[in-house]
């Protein structure tokens, strides 16, 4: 079963914060709102010391950043407008 967080970290910068939660729950999908830091710090932050490797997915959304330990294609944008960002997930076999 997939493990998803989403939070609003409300523009501050909650990066230890996030990878603990991330690591100590394996968590598969993370979803981040209001974002502050640069996806690329939260990503580089997310891969250190850890054997899972979070990918980034496409994501056509301004307001929500999307970190993944699928593989990239496993997460398909639907929509994104109104505050509303819809994604198809096609979880790995044996997860």
């Amino acid at each position: 079963m997939a493990t998803i967080l989403f939070w609003n970290v409300n523009k501050k910068s909650l990066i230890e914060e996030v990878v603990f939660l991330c690591h100590h729950h394996q968590v598969d999908i993370l979803i981040l709102a209001e974002l502050e830091v640069s996806e690329m710090e939260i990503l580089k932050a997310l891969n250190t010391d850890t054997e899972d490797i979070y990918l980034v997915p496409s994501n056509f959304s301004q307001k929500l950043f999307f970190f993944s330990r699928y593989p990239v294609k496993s997460i398909v944008p639907i929509r994104d407008e109104g505050g509303v960002a819809i994604r198809q997930i096609y979880p790995p076999l044996g997860c």
